[in-house]
């Protein structure tokens, strides 16, 4: 059949895999650019225990950062007794003062301990 043309409809689905691309899109809590856990945004792109994500854009990774004073230590902080009070052993920005050590805080959800029941006395000692 001449001027005549034929025409074939197809559908296809695409599922884009986005995670960890540096970019957040709308299927993503948080995207810090990277596979690793444990810095703030998992590899399955979600918050973690003990962070705070913001200002991820389709341009921009997100940017999160641990919560000082929640009672778990996390990457970035050197201690968290569970509060932003200074001159205690660990000061405002969760880093150990001088003429205190701190043993290993836990980690969110461990021992049964939560951001609502820490235990924020235990992880210091006066040298």
């Amino acid at each position: 059949m001449l001027g005549q043309h034929a025409f074939v409809s197809a559908t296809v689905k695409v599922e884009a895999m986005y995670e960890s691309d540096g970019r957040q899109h709308a299927t993503e809590a948080c995207d810090d650019g990277n596979n690793w856990d444990q810095d703030g945004c998992s590899s399955t792109c979600q918050p973690e225990p003990g962070f705070e994500c913001c200002n991820g854009t389709q341009s921009l990774p997100s940017d999160c950062k641990p919560i000082c004073g929640d009672g778990f230590e996390v990457y970035g902080e050197t201690c968290d007794d569970g509060n932003l009070v200074p001159w205690d052993g660990c000061n405002q920005f969760c880093q150990v003062e001088e003429g205190y050590h701190c043993t290993k805080a836990p980690s969110p959800g461990s021992a049964g301990l939560t951001p609502e029941r820490p235990n924020p006395h235990s992880f210091l000692a006066e040298p």
